[in-house]
């Protein structure tokens, strides 16, 4: 089993002249704590995600790919304002085994908005595909305003997902379904 840790923006903010997400990373074991870099939130608080891959290199093998608009709000992948070609540019500088194309909200069509992040992040990723062959490319698209329980068990005891094949794991009133998205 390993340990991973999820950001929000929070982490960033600074306590008693202290940024708790670098704490972390400066004082928990690379071995036994691992980073899943939620790059939305990471862009939230200001700041970069290649800049953090230069600083603690190898220690962000899991990604969270989403993308925010303009004025702050979520967007599809590749339609907003984090800078996706320069971030999977440096894959192999992270440590990047396994990215997460995740759609929290959607103006929308959830399914398409789903399908164009999917697609966009594909473009993006397509020369880190030998570093990535044997990943799991997972995309969620979630309705916020329920609950997010279980989502987790659900996907671990219910899907198992071959290398780049997209399912969108949707949840609405606590019903939950699945529908294959396959590149273009």
């Amino acid at each position: 089993i390993q340990f991973c840790y999820h950001n929000h923006d929070f982490e960033f903010d600074t306590f008693d002249g202290k940024v708790p997400y670098f704490e972390m990373l400066d004082q928990l074991d690379p071995e036994l704590v691992k980073m899943e870099l939620d790059h939305y939130w990471v862009a939230k608080a200001g700041l970069n995600s290649v800049d953090l891959f230069n600083k603690y290199p190898g220690r962000f093998p899991l990604w969270h790919v989403k993308d925010m608009a303009e004025n702050g709000d979520f967007t599809e992948v590749g339609t907003g304002t984090i800078d996706y070609a320069a971030i999977f540019s440096s894959a192999e500088q992270a440590g990047l085994e396994h990215f997460f194309v995740e759609q929290d909200e959607a103006s929308m069509d959830r399914f398409k908005s789903i399908e164009i992040s999917y697609n966009n992040a594909l473009k993006f990723a397509w020369f880190v595909k030998t570093l990535i062959s044997l990943a799991t490319v997972l995309i969620l698209a979630i309705n916020y305003s329920q609950a997010q329980t279980s989502l987790s068990g659900v996907i671990k005891n219910q899907l198992t997902l071959q290398p780049a094949i997209g399912v969108v794991v949707s949840v609405e009133n606590a019903d939950i379904s699945y529908q294959a998205v396959t590149s273009e």
